[in-house]
């Protein structure tokens, strides 16, 4: 089922913040009348952030759906003690986006990448800034170059897997940071990556971070 209206939403944990702020509080969308929305609080955070937020503020909210990310700017009614919920205006329209092959999620896991220097196989170590079934981008021990390939080892919270991926870009400010896409894995790899994704972003949406 493709989720793409907020009255679909209805139930599910949705995040909502500062436009300017990477920082998200984390709600469930509890009824819709009208135009009248009552977002209950999923936390103490989100409760505290609740009753200290100024009506009429214009926020943006996020909602994870299966294939993506809905979207959407908000207007702030008001916290009302009495229903233990934050009163928002229902948003007209809610945007899209496909982000489990293109969004990077920032999250930090150790890698190792196998490369060939001098005629011999070597290891270089870091740890990844983001990533994605897509790509990603690590901080590594010693340097690579653009259109190099190699392959990857990541080490993922659940279990290792291996990609084979080419370097796009080496920040020239931060030699080491290095950016690569993802050309090929197995497909039991691939499973892995894909059910992992959801776990280490339900784990950035508890510490109150956005991507």
């Amino acid at each position: 089922m493709r989720i793409r209206t907020f009255d679909e939403l209805l139930g599910r944990k949705m995040s909502i913040g500062l436009h300017e702020s990477d920082v998200m509080y984390r709600f469930v969308l509890e009824s819709i009348v009208g135009i009248n929305v009552i977002l209950v609080p999923a936390d103490k955070r989100a409760m505290d952030f609740a009753r200290a937020v100024e009506p009429k503020s214009t926020m943006r909210l996020a909602a994870s759906v299966d294939d993506g990310m809905l979207t959407a700017d908000i207007m702030i009614n008001r916290w009302s003690d009495r229903s233990g919920g934050l009163r928002i205006m229902k948003p007209t329209e809610m945007m899209f986006a496909q982000r489990r092959r293109t969004v990077r999620l920032p999250a930090h896991v150790g890698i190792d990448l196998f490369v060939h220097r001098d005629g011999a196989a070597k290891i270089i170590s870091g740890q990844t800034e983001d990533i994605s079934i897509g790509g990603f981008a690590a901080t590594i021990d010693e340097a690579v170059t653009a259109g190099e390939r190699v392959v990857a080892r990541l080490n993922l919270p659940t279990e290792p897997i291996i990609v084979v991926a080419e370097v796009t870009l080496v920040e020239s400010l931060r030699r080491r940071l290095a950016h690569a896409r993802t050309l090929s894995m197995s497909p039991d790899d691939y499973a892995i990556l894909a059910a992992t994704l959801p776990q280490l972003e339900e784990a950035l949406e508890k510490m109150g971070r956005m991507y």
